[in-house]
C-alpha cells in the first residue's frame, strides 16, 4: 500500500479524498465509494496500489483508438474498481468488485512491457491514480519511447489531473450522455466536459455508449457539437449496447446506430460506430480516400503520410511509423 495523493484529515480520524468530484469522507477502516481508497488510522492509502486484475496483451484498435497508431498491440492492464456506478458496465466483474491479488510494483509492469506501451483499462484507471503517477514517471526515465493510455470516465478533479496530463500519450473518455443520465450512473457531466478540454492537449478519442430508451439522437446531437466545440477532429465512437450486469433494455437497434452516425458526422470529422461488423475504414474528411483500412480489430495503412495526400488533417498519429 501506498499513502494516497490528494486527501485532508478530518476529526475523529475520518479523512476527505479529493481526487474525485465524490469527495467522500472515509472513516477508519473504510473505502470511498471507488473501493480502491482506504483509511486506514486516520491516514488515506491507496489500497489498490499495484493490484493488477487483467493483463491482455491487444490492438490499440480495442480500446479504441482508432487514430493512435494504428496496427500496434499494447500492453492493457486493469485493477478493481470505479467511482461510478453504471447499471450497464461492460466490466462490472472488475468495477464492482474488490480483489486481493499480488502487488505487481512499477518496476516490475515495466519489465514486461511489449508492443507500444501500457494502456491502463478495464476499471477505471484514475482511481489507481498513485499507481499509474508512479509507474508513468518510471517509464519516462527507463523507456521513454514507450506511450501510456488511459480509458477513462474522465471524473477527476482538475488539479489531480493537471498533474498527470504530462506524462499520458492519449486517452479514450467514455462520455455517457448528459447531465441527468450521469446523475444516474454516479457521475458529473460538467466535470468530466472540463477534463476533455484540458485532454484535448493530447491525443483524445471518445466513445459513447448508446444505450437504449436512455441516450437518444437529440443527445447525440448534443455531444457531437459539444465536441466539436472542442475540436472537430476528436474521433467519435458510438458503441451498440448490449444488455449487460443489471440492464435488460434490449440492444440498440441497428438503424438507430447509424441515424446517430449521420447526425455526428454533422459537427466531427471521424465518427466510428462499436460493436457492429462494418463501417470501421478511417475515411479522409475531405477527398473521401481510404487512410487507413480495417478488418475487426486489424488495421492497414493506406498512405505514406500522416495526412492525406489532398493535404487535410486527419488527426492521424503514428501512421509513417508503422506503414
Amino acid at each position: 500500500m501506498k499513502e494516497a495523493l490528494y486527501y485532508k484529515k478530518l476529526d475523529h480520524d475520518k479523512v476527505q479524498c479529493e481526487l474525485c468530484p465524490h469527495y467522500c469522507v472515509i472513516s477508519r477502516s473504510e473505502s470511498g465509494l471507488c473501493k480502491a481508497r482506504r483509511n486506514i488510522n486516520g491516514k488515506l492509502y491507496a489500497f489498490a496500489y499495484g493490484k493488477l486484475v487483467a493483463a491482455h496483451l491487444d490492438p490499440i484498435e480495442k480500446k479504441p483508438l482508432y487514430h493512435y497508431y494504428p496496427g500496434r498491440d499494447i500492453l492493457s492492464v486493469g485493477s478493481y474498481g470505479c467511482n461510478m456506478s453504471c447499471s450497464f458496465c461492460q466490466n462490472h466483474e472488475l468495477s464492482q468488485r474488490v480483489y486481493d491479488v499480488e502487488t505487481i510494483f512499477p518496476e516490475q509492469l515495466i519489465e514486461k512491457v511489449t508492443g507500444l506501451g501500457i494502456a491502463f483499462t478495464y476499471n477505471e484507471p484514475l482511481i489507481n491514480y498513485e499507481y499509474i503517477l508512479d509507474v508513468c514517471k518510471l517509464m519516462r526515465k527507463t523507456r521513454p519511447d514507450k506511450k501510456i493510455v488511459l480509458v477513462t470516465n474522465g471524473l477527476i478533479n482538475e488539479i489531480p489531473l493537471k498533474q498527470i496530463l504530462p506524462f499520458i500519450d492519449a486517452f479514450n473518455v467514455d462520455l455517457k450522455g448528459l447531465s441527468e443520465f450521469y446523475k444516474e450512473c454516479g457521475g458529473n457531466f460538467e466535470s468530466v466536459l472540463t477534463n476533455l478540454k484540458l485532454m484535448s492537449e493530447k491525443h483524445l478519442e471518445v466513445t459513447t455508449l448508446l444505450v437504449t430508451e436512455h441516450v437518444t439522437l437529440e443527445d447525440v446531437e448534443f455531444l457531437s457539437r459539444t465536441l466539436s466545440e472542442i475540436d472537430q477532429k476528436i474521433p467519435y465512437h458510438l458503441s451498440r449496447y448490449f444488455p449487460n450486469y443489471l440492464m435488460t433494455e434490449e440492444a440498440t437497434p441497428v438503424h438507430f446506430m447509424f441515424d446517430a452516425r449521420e447526425i455526428a458526422k454533422r459537427y466531427l470529422d471521424h465518427v466510428y460506430l462499436g460493436n457492429i461488423i462494418k463501417d470501421h475504414h478511417t475515411v479522409c474528411k475531405k477527398c473521401q480516400s481510404i487512410l487507413i483500412e480495417r478488418s475487426g480489430f486489424r488495421s492497414t495503412i493506406m498512405i505514406d503520410t500522416p495526412d492525406c495526400t489532398c493535404g487535410y488533417n486527419n488527426n492521424l498519429v503514428g501512421v509513417i511509423d508503422e506503414k
